[in-house]
């Protein structure tokens, strides 16, 4: 049977944890991160009333941490690559000025026709012979 690492952060959305508390959490690596959202109402009076216990600033501050510390790991895997070849780059100056300067021109190449185009609808050059 597979394992699964639940974190949950508290037993009534908006009621608060400390912020190192879910950061300590996933380091010890989790699956799903979760607390019981559906009970803002703490019994009958609040489920009559139509109110919630907490304010609906301390649950969106909840929601806020939980969904930055599930995203984080994967957003920062996604983008290790990229800052690899940043590195890459900045160790070579020469070569990056080289690469800047082959996208230049390949993007010249692209678009001078268009612009010659446009600048011509727009009245901003004189036809060649002119």
């Amino acid at each position: 049977m597979a394992e699964y690492r639940l974190l949950s952060t508290s037993g009534i959305l908006g009621y608060g944890f400390p912020e190192d508390s879910i950061k300590r959490g996933v380091a010890m690596g989790v699956d799903m991160i979760g607390c019981d959202g559906g009970s803002t109402d703490p019994g009958p009076h609040y489920l009559g009333s139509g109110k919630t216990l907490n304010s609906r600033l301390a649950m969106k501050r909840d929601l806020r941490l939980m969904l930055k510390a599930a995203v984080a790991e994967v957003v920062i895997e996604e983008l290790r690559p990229i800052q690899r070849r940043y590195h890459e780059l900045m160790e070579d100056v020469g070569d990056l000025d080289r690469l800047l300067a082959r996208g230049a021109e390949r993007a010249e190449a692209v678009s001078s026709p268009k612009i010659r185009e446009v600048k011509q609808r727009m009245g901003l050059v004189l036809p060649r012979g002119s």
